[in-house]
């Protein structure tokens, strides 16, 4: 039989807290001991909760307020003096532990295979048990790691897997979520399998990539091969024992075969290649192939390639893969900044965390899709996985769409623990031509001002380089002495890390930019973290009470943009893209998620997102930032963000007159006087047009499919008037159902009926069949038997209702329900 691979994802059950009472004895002390308590076979949980994978049960608990002064003058962050301590700036939640636990069936047919369990991610330190064995214990709470099973195992019976982790600790100082947030998986291979494989495809150097659709292109193939098998080598013999060990292999021949498939399902290329000393343990091979008229991997056109990988024993296949990866030239140049196949190209950027409103940090692929397309349409080509090892489904959807990574790791570390999450976030990111370079650490303040950050960068970037030599390291420094509270008087007193590195990176601090580069003109040079203009969706006055933020930072903004944009910069990663559960700063409680987004916790955008849309995409633009609602004659600042070279403003027709944009800046009317009726704003003689008007009363709810993809059904609400025109000032609360129905004209099809009704008495329904969803991929709505709330959200800073609760206030006008088919 060759390799399966079974998702784990369902029937756990879900215990939060430890648990008191009679505990192993002999766990450590004998073999398969660990026959009693949470961690046996054989307890009892059948009053523990039903959960399926991804989840995060940090996210299920209610805020709460914990204001002891615990953050030192020399780890306090000025921007974050407000902040207190380390709950608060992880968003307030309760950090507890927890256990999970399942029943799973290993048929007998599979005796004399190698059984693996692989977790995609769980935060944090995990330790595994199989029917009363420990299996393993993982710290890391963002690397993904797998245990081998196989020996642990009753087959053709009951298997019970049961997971303890401890989400009490912090790895960082933001929302990190707890539990088994990521996907699960069980493989089924020989004793004998590929374990790893890596594709370096990169076009001949001769190649004129500008000019040629298509090129020649090598591949270095890296292939691991895992054998369970100890075999003798030929003319030798056991003789410590009179017979020989029933524990040695025969000796076979082997091969591998590689058929290289477009994405269009065309092969391009066959190789076989004999195999020799596969032993024991893990034999490395590296080899060659090339694909003659290759399709290049771009932003533009992300095209991928297939792998597909066949392991013969004595002709026979026993194991069967597959890698994906994409052909594609990379270079960082100190001059000109980025270079993506020849061309010259700008990163634009974001930094995101991995969560999102209602479902904390158990994201699906789907809601990784849904949020790269909403920065897609901002016109982002770039992505920060700040500060830790991605999902791997962001980094698939990256390739597909065209994005570009800086893959980062979580800690500035050269401790034996640090490089192997280091090797992991590598391993992981390295088949991905989206993954432009690596990050080894993030604002490290504590230590890249001494020499010892310089000695730990070093030997990072040589583990990397050892793993994959094909990309650039860099890391976010900080210009700023975080200890004893200063900015640097000089660049130079943070160069012993940044020269190390293949292209030094800068958080914020754009003004010292030119600086550094004076003083190392052959260093190629990025911006890991900008500013972003800042705010409340919808809000323009501050409101302590309510944590409700005006909009800011324009300034700094503008003049930032100018130095991004200077030839030498590679680009920036501005922070955030959305907004993200923790780091309520410049508030603490009652606020328990961040305002740095450019898009809410929803995913809904807000004023700023318009400036940098302007920016980064070439269509006219123009967005007024500013509502038009309010008392007669009150004077009101609006501000426009548009790439037009002039804008013209009108209030119910009449012109304010126009005004020039800059490069980078923004246009402001100062004290217009507000008046009931419509404010417009016009680019360019009528190539861009957006207006403002006064709403009136609240008379209905809008339903929308905002996206539909697979199992995930991501509907959003508006509070809206007679007109349709969104109602900011009349939020209430919403009560979100779902249910799955059997259409009446064919009984075959089925479709999910989204309610939604509020306190005031309005109501709306809608309905979304398989054919509405727009990223469906086949799946069959016929196996579906409910609909199940994964989470609700808003984008309010400060809303304490619990995330997975179907009822919700609206936050100026707006909430968001997510659904599951199962």
């Amino acid at each position: 039989m060759l390799r399966d691979r079974i998702s784990m994802n369902d029937g756990w059950r879900f215990y939060e807290g430890e648990i008191d009472g009679v505990r192993n004895r002999w766990g450590w002390g004998k073999s398969g001991s660990w026959n009693q308590g949470p961690e046996s076979a054989d307890f009892d949980d059948s009053t523990w909760r039903r959960v399926e994978l991804p989840h995060d049960f940090v996210i299920e608990s209610t805020p709460y307020e914990y204001s002891v002064q615990e953050f030192g003058s020399d780890n306090a962050i000025p921007e974050m003096d407000t902040v207190r301590n380390i709950h608060t700036t992880a968003g307030s939640f309760k950090k507890d532990v927890g256990w999970y636990r399942k029943h799973f069936f290993v048929d007998a047919s599979d005796l004399g295979r190698r059984i693996y369990i692989a977790f995609d991610g769980v935060y944090r330190d995990s330790i595994v048990y199989v029917n009363n064995f420990f299996v393993g214990r993982h710290q890391s709470g963002y690397t993904p790691f797998e245990y081998d099973i196989s020996d642990f195992l009753n087959y053709g019976g009951d298997n019970v897997i049961v997971v303890y982790v401890d989400a009490g600790k912090a790895e960082g100082w933001f929302y990190e979520g707890g539990g088994i947030y990521r996907n699960v998986w069980l493989y089924k291979t020989a004793q004998v399998h590929v374990r790893d494989v890596f594709v370096k495809a990169v076009p001949k150097p001769e190649e004129n990539l500008q000019e040629s659709e298509e090129v020649s292109a090598e591949l270095d193939i890296a292939v691991e091969i895992s054998s369970c098998e100890y075999v003798m080598g030929e003319g030798e013999k056991i003789n410590f024992v009179k017979n020989d060990s029933s524990a040695v292999g025969v000796t076979a021949d082997y091969s591998l075969e590689i058929m290289i498939n477009s994405q269009e399902g065309t092969s391009v290329k066959h190789t076989v290649y004999d195999l020799k000393n596969i032993n024991y343990g893990v034999t490395k091979y590296n080899l060659r192939s090339n694909i003659s008229r290759a399709k290049l991997w771009d932003t533009e056109n992300p095209f991928m390639y297939t792998a597909e990988i066949r392991l013969y024993k004595d002709g026979e296949v026993i194991d069967r893969c597959s890698q994906e990866f994409g052909v594609r030239s990379i270079y960082f140049d100190a001059d000109e900044g980025f270079m993506l196949n020849g061309r010259k190209v700008k990163l634009n950027g974001v930094c995101c965390h991995q969560n999102h409103g209602g479902v904390g940090s158990a994201m699906t692929g789907e809601i990784y899709h849904y949020r790269l397309l909403k920065l897609k349409e901002m016109g982002v080509n770039s992505y920060r996985t700040s500060h830790y090892c991605p999902a791997p489904e962001l980094l698939s959807w990256c390739d597909r769409l065209g994005l570009l990574v800086m893959d980062e790791t979580r800690l500035l570390s050269s401790a034996e623990e640090d490089l192997n999450q280091l090797e992991a976030v590598v391993r992981m990111g390295r088949n991905h031509p989206s993954v432009i370079m690596y990050s080894i650490g993030n604002e490290e303040a504590q230590s890249e001002l001494i020499a010892q950050g310089g000695y730990i960068a070093k030997t990072m970037i040589n583990h990397v380089r050892a793993v994959d030599d094909s990309r650039p390291v860099t890391m976010g420094l900080l210009l700023y002495d975080l200890q004893k509270r200063r900015k640097l008087d000089t660049v130079e007193e943070i160069a012993h890390i940044g020269t190390v590195l293949d292209v030094c990176g800068f958080n914020y601090h754009h003004l010292r930019w030119q600086e550094y580069k004076d003083k190392h003109p052959a260093q190629p040079l990025i911006c890991t973290e900008a500013s972003t203009i800042k705010g409340s969706r919808g809000c323009y006055e501050r409101d302590d009470e309510n944590c409700l933020l005006e909009l800011s930072m324009m300034e700094t903004v503008e003049e930032q943009s100018e130095y991004v944009d200077k030839d030498y910069m590679s680009g920036a990663f501005l922070w955030t893209g959305f907004d993200y559960y923790g780091e309520p700063t410049p508030f603490a409680w009652p606020a328990v998620s961040s305002q740095f987004g450019l898009m809410d916790l929803s995913g809904n955008a807000k004023d700023g997102y318009y400036y940098f849309r302007a920016l980064y995409r070439k269509e006219p633009l123009i967005h007024i930032a500013c509502s038009w609602n309010g008392t007669e004659g009150e004077k009101k600042d609006v501000v426009v963000f548009t790439n037009c070279s002039q804008a013209e403003l009108f209030v119910n027709g009449r012109s304010l007159g126009k005004r020039t944009r800059s490069r980078y800046g923004y246009l402001c009317w100062k004290a217009v006087s507000y008046e009931t009726g419509k404010l417009i704003a016009v680019g360019d003689g009528g190539t861009a047009r957006d207006e403002r008007v006064t709403c009136g009363a609240a008379e209905k709810i809008k339903l929308w499919l905002e996206h539909g993809e697979n199992d995930i059904i991501i509907v959003n609400a508006a509070i809206v008037d007679e007109r349709g025109n969104t109602v900011q000032n009349a939020d209430c609360e919403l009560n979100f159902l779902a249910v799955l129905d059997e259409a009446k004209e064919n009984s075959e099809q089925k479709y999910v009926r989204v309610s939604c009704d509020s306190d005031t008495g309005m109501s709306a329904e809608l309905k979304v069949s398989d054919f509405e969803m727009s990223l469906n991929a086949g799946v069959d709505w016929k196996l579906f038997s409910e609909v199940r709330l994964l989470g609700t959200s808003s984008g309010w800073a400060a809303d304490h209702v619990l995330p997975q609760s179907n009822r919700r206030k609206s936050f100026r006008g707006l909430a968001q329900a997510i659904f599951k088919l199962c």
